[in-house]
């Protein structure tokens, strides 16, 4: 994969912690041309460690609209690399920011797309910029070529810090555009009107910039770049609109979520909670039809190889058809799992629960908000103790597995709200004892980030920990004494400093310069030191004055004045009226006669998000849930009798060298995809499969580097049907012996086979080997003859059952060892590590594959 990369960066590509994300097997996936012969070089950067987003997907989703568009484009993906590869790649003088595919740094891509998930990722941003060799100032000589960098995500419309002055074509930023809303229709336009654009290239010269925005700013109304002078808006798909089943797979990267597909199910929020950007930012809510739901899922399983599915929504069981796409969903993988819902829905549309019970959930997540009613009401979140205690009892009578209850501290909350909160703890407690359940229940608090865009950008701003402490101190206080867990943010500085982020706080720009400059970042956890840095520079340049951190008015202006927003600012700022008014208004009880602040089955409320379309206000008007009926409970119940009952298919198959080092996930993936493009007609058939002995936590201690003879374990409704199917292709053997149930290797065949290179000698192999059998204290005599090498086990030695016999050579294959044995390959591979280094400053593991499987045990 990095044939094409520095000499530099491939030497060190091994020892990177994200070096496992791209095995050989996934050269094909990426559809790349050669490097030279491509259109445009694309980089797709997450401002995060790849293991803090690898359960999300907007850089795939990025990578197949950019493929859809682009098919001679190279495509590749980057992530802000953690701890340990910052120091190496430091040390090397190496960039920072490069592609896992091309091995190549972020100044050689003409274009890179950052996927901003979060606010306090930016504080990375300049940080990675600076240190893979690109400018932290977008503004650059005209004649100077660098990559176009474009910024978009979830968090855009919170990124205003990234500019200094948004309304100045001639103001320094990290960037060159930002892109504002959803991009389902608007990156296709956006790519080809920069492909369009003549380039004495690579990358982009201040001139040709120029041109290309102006371009890419005609193409999508959601595009931003300073110096624009028609109107920016945020962007959405239109309802129900799906990309078309030719659909691109997007590669798999070789991790643990390689298995697991998010279908999005619908897309914004037809709530107004005041707090939450996501119920301002991505209206209107839209719904996508069930069946073209179906037919993504199915399209997921055969061609990606998805066995886990996640419905994808803020709040999943606000779908129309939510019951008749579960059932229809549930056959077809092993696990179908939805996280987020409305709890007023899940307590009031009668059936819910017992349904969602019986197609296997057993965790809640049931987001609560505030400490009291009275919070709540200011929150607009319209759920009152009168929905929230039945349906706890009703959580412990069917024994939930856990219950996980959110809420957010604003500073404003008194000491009548923590008595309220006390006493509703108290009551949870006697609920629990009562229903006799061990189900776990846990608190969780968070601090409430003012962010723009929502009614509460308008609200004072707490930046003093003392006075949210005085909040979380008694919340914990209360659930310790009633025996549950509470959870409180452990950091205050991370919640301060995204709250300056996510306002643009004054002189905000010129803080993440000097955070860049003196190394800060955010990775995990925010370093120390780097709030204070922030808050100084603020003072100093007048950010933290009282028209900042006070409540500000409709005329005030806040973060992305220019940009056209879903709803409008009149509205936001009424809805910021009404949230104080609840601060102060008489204490009353919320329920389902409380004033709605949805737009589902009920009037308009004059938000502006649908003035675009008379159908999105139809749809709303007219949404109605359906109840789940006594047959789709009894069918749901059915159905997880039948999942859990279904056999399982046992075959040899031949792991490829180019799978050396995949993940189980990976693994299962792959043999699923290449089950169902065998045979096709099993797609309804097959639940998963799983690698059973190499890739399991057992088999690691041989070694992640085994390729070869392996068994795969396919669970399916009709193991005849399948096996009828796959009789006669050579990729898969029938097993013919039973199997035990959590088979281990007991004896087999495995070939080492060193590397070419410095220190990949027989030597190594063979010291390596003595050095072990020596550990073990295996009794052995080594003979050697013709250029080979023996090692007989005395009979002592057998009994151990560690190795029965072990030779050494050269012949065609290479140099190579192989052994007989029940062997720990990964105490093996310490030795060879230890006479890899005598040998040799350089060099890679040995290569170790199974060439045949003489018996299987159940060691347990």
């Amino acid at each position: 994969m990095l044939e094409e990369a520095g000499p530099e960066l491939t030497k060190l590509k091994n020892t990177l912690s994200v070096a496992p994300l791209l095995i050989d097997a996934q050269s094909q996936e990426y559809g790349n041309p050669a490097w030279a012969a491509a259109s445009l070089r694309i980089l797709i950067l997450r401002l995060s460690p790849f293991e803090d987003v690898s359960r999300s997907s907007p850089h795939l989703f990025l990578f197949q609209t950019c493929r859809e568009a682009l098919k001679d484009a190279y495509l590749d993906f980057a992530f802000f690399p953690p701890a340990e590869d910052r120091a190496l790649l430091s040390a090397a003088q190496l960039p920072l920011g490069y592609g896992l595919a091309s091995g190549r740094g972020m100044a050689d891509y003409d274009i890179v797309l950052i996927s901003n998930a979060y606010v306090l990722e930016l504080v990375n941003l300049p940080y990675i910029l600076l240190h893979s060799g690109i400018a932290i100032d977008a503004l650059k000589d005209e004649k100077e070529r660098s990559p176009l960098i474009i910024l978009g995500g979830s968090s855009a419309g919170a990124a205003s810090a990234i500019l200094s002055d948004c309304q100045d074509g001639k103001a320094p930023a990290f960037v060159d555009a930002l892109f504002f809303g959803e991009g389902e229709d608007e990156l296709g336009p956006i790519l080809s009107a920069l492909v369009a654009i003549s380039r004495s290239g690579p990358g982009f010269s201040g001139a040709e910039k120029a041109r290309a925005l102006q371009a890419a700013g005609e193409a999508s109304e959601g595009l931003f770049y300073p110096g624009k002078t028609t109107k920016t808006s945020q962007c959405h798909a239109p309802s129900g609109v799906r990309r078309p089943a030719s659909r691109q797979p997007y590669p798999l990267l070789n991790s643990e979520e390689a298995g697991s597909y998010k279908l999005e199910m619908s897309s914004g929020c037809p709530s107004f909670c005041g707090f939450c950007m996501e119920s301002w930012d991505r209206k209107p809510y839209r719904e996508t039809q069930t069946e073209e739901l179906l037919d993504e899922a199915l399209w997921a399983k055969r061609y990606l190889g998805s066995s886990s599915l996640e419905l994808s929504s803020f709040n999943f069981n606000t779908h129309a058809d939510m019951v008749s796409l579960m059932l229809k969903l549930g056959p077809l993988f092993p696990r179908v799992s939805a996280m987020s819902q409305r709890a007023d829905i899940l307590q009031n549309l009668p059936g819910l629960l017992a349904f969602e019970k019986a197609m296997g959930k057993r965790s809640f997540t049931i987001g609560i908000e505030g400490i009291s009613e009275r919070m709540r009401l200011y929150y607009a979140k319209e759920l009152g103790e009168a929905e929230i205690l039945p349906l706890l009892r009703r959580l412990l009578e069917i024994s939930a597995r856990e219950i996980k209850l959110f809420y957010i501290i604003s500073g404003l909350e008194s000491q009548e709200d923590l008595e309220e909160f006390a006493a509703f703890v108290k009551e949870i407690k006697l609920m629990r004892s009562a229903s006799s359940s061990a189900t776990r229940i846990i608190f969780s608090a968070g601090y409430l980030t003012r962010m723009p865009g929502t009614p509460l950008a308008f609200a004072p701003l707490c930046l003093e920990e003392s006075c949210l402490r005085r909040i979380g101190g008694p919340m914990k206080s209360s659930c310790d004494t009633n025996g549950f867990e509470f959870r409180l943010p452990a950091y205050f500085d991370e919640y301060a400093l995204s709250q300056v982020l996510a306002l643009g706080a004054p002189g905000i720009f010129d803080a993440l310069c000097e955070l860049a400059q003196s190394g800060l970042v955010f990775d995990k956890n925010l370093d120390r030191g780097a709030w204070e840095k922030v808050r100084a520079i603020l003072q100093a340049k007048g950010g933290l004055s009282p028209e900042f951190l006070g409540e500000k008015t409709l005329e005030h202006p806040q973060a992305f004045d220019f940009l056209e927003r879903a709803t409008t600012t009149d509205f936001r700022y009424n809805a910021y009226v009404k949230a104080k008014q609840a601060l102060s208004a008489p204490k009353r009880k919320l329920g389902r006669d409380a004033e709605a602040s949805s737009c589902l089955a009920a009037s308009c409320l004059g938000c502006g998000a649908c003035d675009k379309s008379a159908s999105e206000r139809e749809f709303l008007q007219s949404h109605s849930l359906r109840a789940p009926s006594l047959d789709e409970r009894a069918k749901a119940e059915a159905l997880l009798k039948r999942k859990a009952a279904a056999p399982f298919l046992h075959l040899y198959v031949d792991l490829p060298l180019a799978m050396r080092g995949a993940e189980a996930a990976y693994i299962s993936s792959y043999y699923q995809r290449l089950i169902l493009s065998h045979c096709p007609d099993q797609l309804d058939n097959v639940l998963h499969c799983q690698e059973i002995l190499l890739s399991t936590k057992r088999g690691r201690e041989f070694s992640p580097n085994f390729y070869g003879k392996s068994i795969l374990r396919i669970q399916a409704y009709d193991i005849q049907s399948l096996a009828a199917a796959l009789k006669g292709c050579p990729s898969f053997e029938p097993v013919r012996a039973e199997l035990p149930a959590d088979p281990c290797i007991a004896e087999a065949e495995v070939r080492i086979e060193a590397p070419a290179g410095a220190g990949a000698s027989m030597k190594v192999l063979e010291t390596a080997l003595s050095a072990y059998l020596k550990a073990e204290l295996v009794a052995h005599t080594l003979e050697k003859k013709g250029g080979r090498s023996v090692w007989r086990i005395a009979p002592a030695g057998l009994k151990k059952r560690i190795i029965a016999l072990a030779e050494s050579g050269s012949d065609n294959e290479g140099i190579g060892l192989k052994i007989l044995a029940r062997f720990n390959f990964h105490r093996y591979l310490g030795h060879y590590r230890d006479a890899l280094h005598q040998a040799t400053s350089a060099g890679e593991m040995p290569q170790l594959r199974m060439i045949s499987l003489t018996r299987l045990v159940n060691f347990e």
